[in-house]
């Protein structure tokens, strides 16, 4: 099994090589996901490192899907940060229900 990498910012972009065949034999445009470094990072002795960005290309519809899960898990995780108790119980509503 392979280690998790994780990455320290994301951004997505329009990239106009992004595309894909559809069975008409025209294209699509793909939303391109990066997730890379900002900012220099160092290993556990000091030294510098450099990694290279992830990129992803994904359809419309998994860009959508991708940002409603996103901004729900934004929202639980303000309400995780601000208000502990409700949070928890709204947690547990959901697993019950």
């Amino acid at each position: 099994m392979s280690e998790i990498e994780y990455r320290t910012d994301a951004h997505a972009t329009l990239d106009p090589q992004a595309r894909e065949r559809v069975i008409d034999g025209g294209h699509i445009q793909l939303v391109t996901l990066e997730l890379g470094d900002s900012g220099e990072l160092e290993d556990d002795q000091g030294r510098e490192i450099h990694r290279p960005q992830v990129r992803c290309d994904l359809r419309a519809t998994e860009t959508r899907l991708l940002a409603y899960t996103l901004l729900l898990l934004a929202e639980r995780a303000e309400l995780l940060r601000f208000e502990p108790d409700r949070a928890e119980r709204a947690a547990a509503q959901e697993s019950a229900g």
